[in-house]
């Protein structure tokens, strides 16, 4: 596949997305990290494309309502998968 994705491009729109939810709710990141019961420096991180842990990501999913939306992807890719072996082409060490 050459036109796959890399790793640092989804960390970086995940940031991309956390910061517009975060501002479109007007919360400051230290808002945002006590709702959710991270650190400030942790959603600093994640908005600047630094990453974070999945916990973390998923808190934060879950706290904007996009969980289900994750879910929703990842049942597509599942049955995929199932249909096709499409997982044998995913390259993980981009």
């Amino acid at each position: 596949m050459d036109n796959q994705i890399t790793i640092t491009t989804v960390i970086n729109k995940i940031g991309r997305l956390v910061e517009s939810y975060r501002d479109k709710e007007d919360l400051t990141q230290a808002e945002l990290g006590k709702r959710i019961n991270v650190s400030r420096l942790t959603i600093i991180n994640i908005e600047k494309g630094k990453g974070s842990n999945t916990l973390n990501i998923l808190k934060i999913l879950k706290y904007f309502d996009l969980l289900h939306d994750l879910d929703v992807s990842f049942n597509l890719m599942l049955e995929k998968a199932n249909e096709d072996d499409g997982l044998s082409d995913i390259n993980l060490y981009e």
